[in-house]
Order: C-alpha cells, then structure tokens, then sequence
C-alpha cells in the first residue's frame, strides 16, 4: 500500500513536472514569435544628434520588445543603394530609414519594398512607398527662427541660408526660404561651405546667417566671427557656441523623441495603425540652454 501511494505521487508530480516543462517551452516559443525584426538604417556621418536618435531607437526597442539591426550606409551612392536593398529585402518586419544626405530618398524605397512597412525619418512625407513618415515640424522651426531674428536683428538685414542643398538640409532651406519671405524678410540661399560663406560676409557685413540644418551651422562656426548666427537643429557643438555667445539660437529637436517614435510606428505599421508624426521643436538660446539640456541630451 505504502508503494502504491509513493508510486501515485511520484506519477502526480511527473506530471506535473511535464505540464510545469510545456508550460515554458511555449512560453519561450511565444516569446520568441513576439519579437519583432526592426533594421534602422542611417547616415555614416557619426555626431552627437545622431547618438540621441540611437539612444531613443534602443530605448523604446526594449520596450516593444524589439529586435534591431543598427546599419550605418557606408560611402558611395551604388554602395548605398545595394545595402538600403539589402535590408529591404531581408528578414526584417519593418525598416526604418534615417539617411540625412541621401537625395532622392523614394529611388531607394519605391518599388523595393515590397509591402514591408518602411518608416521614414526627415523625409517630411515625400518618399513613395512609405508607410509612415517622422519628422520635424518645418513649419513651426520656420516661425520661431523668423520671430527671433526679426525681433533682435530687424527686418531690414539681409539674411543668408546655408545649406549643402541635398538632403534634409535641401529640404529645410526651402521652407526656411518660403516663410521668412512671407514674413518680409530679405532672404537669399547660398553654399554652407568656407569659400562662399566668407564671399558672403565680405560683400555684406551686416548680414545674417542661417544654417538650414546641424551640419551646414557646424560649417558656418569655422569660418564666421562675430556675425550672427542661427540654425536648425543642434549638436554639442552647437550647444556649446551657443553657451559662448558664438550662435545666437536654433530651433532645436528632440533626436531622443525621435528614435523612439520610429521604432513606436514601425511596431504600429505591423499592425496596419501606422500615423505620421511631426516633432515640435523649441527655440534654444544662450538664456535658456542650461535649463533645456534635459530636452536636448537626455539622461540615459
């Protein structure tokens, strides 16, 4: 009797043994279904912003339970080409695609895709095939960048865009261009490169200077002294001319904010409930760039 009791039990915990053992094994199963394979490509360039936008990527990967594949495109349009195709048609559930230089972005998605969701990032809605877009809001940097340097520099000095005219810097330059015109202001566009930016200074002193993205500002701070300087987006670099009076404000973003809504809308484009999303900026200046830090290099 005593061994058929110890034989029941031993067969009751077998049991459950088994049951507590295929309990896991599809838990461990449906866990691994629930990853999801993101491939977030992005410009080779590294710099400050962009370790923010990786920051915001890992951050909210870990919480969508996400599976990143983090490809920096290399030089050469061919090269880059091939491995935007790469990923593209790889074994990836959605792409995201942050490529700050890249002209023509909707060459490399449109036709390729091939129904994977593809989240763009500073594209501002113009590639074809996309599912969904995050961007900056243009409008609302174009507006705060007039406000500010109508009111401390007049409306009268005539003001310089820099731009590499490609890319998102390309982009910026023409909303920049449209809004302060209807705010009548002076505008004129040239090359955010030394030779042209010192040609420019040298025939108006007075003249206003304008780095339509964080690149074409950085470029400006080497070869201006003195003149005034404003931008769209920000770097540490630019953070730090700013703090020693070199740049008097840009409409900076939250490259943080950024990288977590990527990833946010390329879980939702799996589900079909993909949005575009504009990111508001905010207006940094020496007056108020110690207290905006957390906005601009969160803690991580």
């Amino acid at each position: 009797m005593r061994w058929k009791r110890i034989s029941c039990l031993a067969t009751v915990l077998l049991m459950a043994l088994c049951f507590v053992m295929s309990s896991t094994d599809l838990i461990l199963r449906e866990e691994v279904e629930e990853v999801k394979k993101i491939s977030v490509i992005v410009s080779a360039r590294e710099n400050s912003y962009l370790n923010n936008f990786k920051a915001g990527i890992l951050e909210a990967a870990g919480d969508s339970r996400a599976d990143v594949n983090y490809v920096m495109l290399p030089e050469g349009k061919q090269e880059r080409a091939a491995r935007i195709e790469r990923e593209l048609t790889g074994n990836a559930q959605a792409v995201i695609l942050f490529a700050e230089d890249l002209e023509n972005s909707e060459d490399y998605v449109s036709g390729k895709a091939e129904g994977l969701p593809v989240i763009t990032v500073n594209t501002f809605g113009s590639v074809k095939g996309q599912t969904a877009d995050v961007s900056f809001n243009l409008q609302e940097a174009a507006e705060e960048l007039a406000a500010a340097v109508s009111e401390k520099e007049g409306d009268k000095r005539q003001i310089v865009l820099l731009t590499n005219g490609k890319g998102i810097s390309g982009r910026i330059s023409q909303t920049l261009a449209r809004i302060f015109w209807e705010k009548g202001l002076a505008v004129e566009v040239a090359e955010a490169e030394e030779e042209a930016i010192e040609k420019k200074r040298e025939q108006d002193p007075e003249a206003v200077f304008v780095g339509c993205w964080v690149t074409d500002t950085e470029q400006a701070l080497k070869c201006l002294d003195g003149a005034p300087l404003y931008g769209v987006g920000s770097s540490n670099e630019i953070l730090r001319s700013i703090m020693e009076g070199n740049t008097e404000g840009v409409a900076a973003f939250g490259m943080y904010s950024a990288g977590m809504y990527a990833i946010q809308q390329a879980v939702a484009a799996m589900e079909g409930t993909a949005k575009d999303i504009r990111i508001s900026c905010r207006l940094i200046t020496k007056e108020n760039v110690k207290e905006e830090q957390e906005f601009l290099i969160p803690i991580y």
